[in-house]
């Protein structure tokens, strides 16, 4: 029952693993039959890291597994498996896996009445940032996610390769999310490798591993070139949301320059934003107008800094808007209840003392 994996997924402790991190037990919803469609999510979301592509090689039977168990539980009645071009061996063995636990289910329910999953899996074209959610959802179903709506809304629900495996062992074995496959490359170490290494494993110790061409004095980067972020001791843990460790010895930085209006930031934004007139207002602290220009559908793929040619950190700057906005409306809801509070004390007042009135009379 849906209970049951939610419950299951909870004690085991799994999460989304393609990076957001996610608890993945509040994504399935409660009640079975709102979702008819699960997508499995094998796009890399970025450059160097081929941490999933490998796990699909190795383990393309567990992904499945995991896959059929969710959807059973959801009674959903399709699975749709996304896998980017440039990874021909891990389509082969999605599909050698798909057919082998589609004949398994049918066997296992030899009733003419039962409908069985389908389960298709599809080749995508290897452009970043195929690998988000919401893109990935249009390239294969051909609908796109509204504005504050989530793909649950419309009926489907996305998991990346690494969370189905976890829940396959989690429902299979009972076994809890103690470790994953992380990809440990970059330009600075000569002998890159996938491992499958313990959450708690420190970043450094794998990176000595890979053989660094340079001493690692530079900080380490937790995630991809264009999405990840530099992390602020070499020493940290593996996380369950850490799919890359990434060693890029530092460039020399291009001098930030004044915005040109090219607007090349706005052709190469996915999600059909406005980077420039989101930039103009984070700068000017108007974060009303940045917030009417849906700031927070911005995934902050890093598109519109990579190509900007005045070299303007953008994603930076729409970050430092969002957390400011967040502030400021929790400020508010804040203000907006202590008001409510005080409203209602006065009232509480003024009803002792009329009551008080009233028995003296």
């Amino acid at each position: 029952s849906t209970m049951k994996l939610k419950q299951i997924i909870l004690d085991a402790g799994i999460v989304g693993m393609g990076g957001a991190g996610f608890p993945t037990y509040a994504k399935i919803p409660e009640q079975p039959g709102k979702i008819h469609t699960l997508l499995i999510n094998g796009a890399e979301c970025e450059p160097f890291i081929t941490c999933d592509d490998l796990l699909m090689q190795i383990d393309a039977d567990s992904i499945i597994e995991g896959a059929m168990i969710t959807a059973k539980a959801l009674q959903a009645k399709k699975i749709l498996c996304g896998i980017e071009s440039n990874k021909p061996s891990a389509i082969k063995a999605m599909q050698l896996a798909a057919s082998k636990a589609v004949e398994k289910n049918l066997q296992k329910h030899n009733d003419k009445t039962y409908s069985p999953i389908e389960i298709e899996v599809i080749k995508v074209q290897s452009v970043y940032p195929m690998g988000g959610q919401k893109q990935l959802i249009q390239e294969l179903t051909g609908k796109e996610i509204p504005h504050n709506s989530h793909a649950v809304d419309l009926g489907m629900l996305m998991m990346n390769v690494a969370t189905f495996k976890a829940i396959y062992r989690a429902v299979r074995f009972g076994e809890p999310l103690t470790c994953r496959m992380v990809s440990v490359t970059g330009l600075g170490l000569a002998k890159p490798f996938n491992v499958k290494a313990m959450i708690g494993t420190a970043f450094e110790d794998l990176a000595k591993l890979a053989e660094p061409k340079v001493p690692l004095n530079y900080p380490l980067i937790m995630g991809g070139p264009m999405m990840g972020f530099k992390v602020q001791d070499n020493k940290v843990p593996i996380i369950k949301t850490t799919n890359c460790v990434l060693a890029n010895p530092p460039e020399p930085a291009e001098m930030q320059m004044p915005c040109i209006r090219c607007g090349e930031c706005m052709d190469a934004c996915p999600v059909n934003l406005l980077p420039q007139q989101m930039y103009w207002h984070s700068q000017a602290h108007e974060f009303d107008k940045v917030e009417k220009l849906n700031i927070f559908d911005c995934i902050e793929c890093g598109c519109c800094s990579f190509v900007c040619p005045s070299h303007i950190p953008l994603v930076q700057y729409y970050r430092n808007a969002k957390s400011s906005i967040k502030e400021i409306k929790a400020e508010e809801k804040a203000v907006d209840l202590a008001k409510k509070r005080h409203e209602f004390r006065l009232a509480r007042i003024e009803r002792e003392k009329q009551e008080r009135e009233a028995r003296l009379k």
